[in-house]
């Protein structure tokens, strides 16, 4: 039976400040290590170098540190606890967040409980491995409960984790399946999860790898090229991880084929080794990849990157390298625009605090991805240097409403009526991310969320009267403008007019279509299907059209009865809610028009937008949208306001 004396008195305390380093004393040496798969939490800054470095042409800025920063404004961390710089395993999962009014909220969801005897803890029921989505919404922690399931050392035979699940932020939880053997949390799927797993089939025997998928339990197929024993896994959001291909420096889907194209295949110096990577939330704006890349001199000292890829096969746009100020210990996740929260070693000056007295140290940080500045969070300062290793795990974008005073639980309907149809019964304590709509009926005062259900968000209505919303603008707000309302622009409001009466007739006179060679190649986007027997290329007359991917509807079908009617009849219900006038030619970015009349409609999934596009006083595009929020249309369509939104 595995134990350690867990002792953390004053003289220690006092040792650890002088540090600025947690010190645990650990009961596991002499085993021979196992790999984990974890970000470490520290990694040594590179040495400043007298001129600049640059890769594939771009100038390798050094990081630098700045002034402590709060926690981003309706953004809730979820950290990893635990003793620093020693063989404990986490402690524990809090989440962190300050709510609207200001307030800073720090609540415990997992704790681990282990036996003390006499003054002897033993290592028991320890926490062997955990993850959390991106949303915050899953959560998937693995507790070992049976032998030595690894950490700091390998597994013994009779070594078991038992993994608890949650789908509601860490407020209830399930068991969703058992592992013998060592184990590591590698992705989360939705309620699903994928473990590496090693373990020895006997005692004596030699230990395999596989990865295994909860809560079935049944290995995933890999390609045998794939040695899990020594390759890196990184996740680059909440799907299938990658593995990093024998090169170094490819990215390849785990399952593999290691032949196949990579994923992701960064052009890096020769040499480089890819620690980590993440893909950007707002993507086209900013790039595509975030890699931590390593490369490991002549002199055989490490010299360790940060470089934004604006394609999966590109060089780097911008790159970073670790300096004496401030390096990357683990990289967390990537919020849009150009901010990453995660952990990196800073010096104590750089922390701003009393127990920061010498040298330097690992804390939660914020790195700005435009200037290279990071930044320590300040409400999670103290907690680290007093020995927390508050690694974060997961940054989820809010803002944010909690359940409080629900009694067993608080209903989030699919309608503004108390009659409407439960999503799920939420209780108190769990975060319901907000959608910033308001709305009263029924006598209740209903706040639009987002309510995470069986791995899946949905849109939803909860009554505020069971609602943590201080500082939240609770007054209703129109979501669009009022029938009649009008641009000035007569040719632009004789199409308003046309839509919002649902007039048909006045529709088909208003269309314009383009006349395009039409295209026998199959799948998404491109020209206009030819209809069968007819030669790619043919002339045709269709309107760009689509959602997601882009597509085409022909001339003789929108002017059909049955789909003009359609049409008519569904342009009456959708509120207008703004105008743009293109500030770029308006065949040359999608959706087409000269001008852009944005519609919103409410849906079970929310406010969503789609556009008309005008041009010459006729319409020339629709597009139904890919999820997009009215508030995000501005920046698709880059234009100058013509109406303006009416919030």
């Amino acid at each position: 039976m595995r134990r350690y004396q867990r002792s953390l008195g004053a003289g220690m305390l006092l040792a650890l400040v002088a540090v600025l380093l947690a010190a645990c004393s650990g009961g596991s040496k002499g085993r021979t290590p196992t790999p984990t798969g974890g970000a470490s939490d520290s990694s040594p800054a590179a040495t400043a170098s007298s001129t600049p470095e640059t890769i594939n042409g771009v100038a390798a800025t050094p990081l630098r540190a700045g002034k402590p920063a709060d926690i981003p404004a309706g953004v809730v961390l979820y950290l990893e606890g635990g003793c620093t710089q020693c063989d404990g395993p986490a402690t524990s999962l809090d989440r962190v967040y300050r709510d609207a009014a200001g307030t800073l909220h720090s609540d415990r969801l997992f704790e681990r409980k282990l036996r003390v005897e006499n003054g002897t803890t033993y290592e028991e029921n320890y926490i062997r491995t955990m993850r959390v989505s991106s949303t915050g919404n899953d959560i998937v922690i693995g507790v070992c409960d049976r032998g030595y399931c690894g950490g700091v050392g390998n597994a013994t035979p009779d070594s078991r984790t038992t993994f608890y699940g949650s789908n509601d932020g860490g407020i209830t939880w399930k068991v969703i399946g058992q592992v013998a053997g060592d184990t590591w949390i590698v992705a989360l799927q939705g309620a699903q999860a994928m473990v590496r797993h090693a373990y020895q089939p006997e005692a004596g025997a030699p230990y395999r790898w596989e990865i295994v998928n909860l809560p079935s339990g049944e290995p995933a197929p890999l390609d045998p090229a794939i040695d899990l024993k020594t390759a890196t896994i990184v996740t680059v959001g909440d799907a299938t991880p990658l593995a990093v291909s024998p090169d170094g420096m490819s990215l390849l889907w785990l399952p593999g084929p290691v032949t196949s194209p990579p994923f992701l295949g960064p052009q890096l110096p020769v040499g480089s080794q890819v620690l980590d990577a993440r893909f950007s939330p707002g993507g086209a704006n900013l790039g595509v990849a975030l890699v931590r890349w390593q490369v490991v001199g002549p002199d055989r000292t490490d010299r360790t990157y940060l470089g934004i890829m604006k394609e999966r096969t590109g060089k780097p746009m911008t790159v970073f390298i670790d300096g004496p100020q401030a390096s990357i210990s683990s990289l967390g996740q990537w919020l849009a625009p150009a901010t990453l929260v995660g952990n990196a070693i800073l010096p104590a000056a750089a922390l701003d605090s009393p127990l920061a007295v010498t040298g330097s140290a690992s804390a939660p940080s914020l790195t700005d991805l435009t200037t290279g500045e990071v930044r320590a969070i300040e409400p999670l300062i103290e907690r680290r240097l007093k020995g927390d290793r508050t690694r974060i795990l997961a940054a989820a974008p809010g803002p944010f409403v909690k359940v409080v005073g629900s009694g067993d639980c608080l209903n989030v309907r699919d309608t503004t009526t108390k009659g409407g149809h439960p999503i799920g019964c939420y209780k108190d304590g769990v975060l319901l991310k907000d959608r910033g709509e308001t709305r009263t009926a029924d006598g209740v005062t209903w706040i639009g969320v987002w309510a995470p259900q069986e791995g899946s968000l949905f849109a939803g209505w909860a009554s505020a009267e069971f609602l943590e919303i201080a500082g939240r603008d609770t007054a209703v707000k129109p979501i669009s403008h009022p029938k009649g309302t009008r641009t000035g622009n007569a040719p632009v409001d004789a199409i308003i007019h046309a839509l919002e009466t649902g007039d048909k007739e006045a529709i088909s006179r208003l269309v314009r279509f383009q006349t395009v060679g039409c295209t026998n190649e199959s799948g998404f986007g491109g020209p206009p299907k030819c209809a069968p027997g007819v030669t790619a290329g043919t002339p045709i007359d269709a309107m760009p059209t689509g959602g997601c991917e882009g597509s085409w509807v022909l001339k003789e079908d929108f002017l059909s009865f049955e789909r003009l009617s359609r049409f008519a009849e569904g342009s009456k219900g959708p509120g207008l809610y703004a105008v743009y006038q293109r500030s770029i030619p308006p065949d040359q970015r999608w959706p087409y028009g000269e001008y852009i009349l944005v519609y919103v409609s409410e849906t079970n999934f929310g406010q969503l937008a789609h556009t008309v596009g005008v041009t010459d006083g006729r319409i020339v595009s629709t597009w139904s949208g890919c999820g997009t929020k009215p508030e995000e249309m501005q920046a698709t369509i880059m234009g100058t306001v013509v109406l303006a939104p009416p919030r």
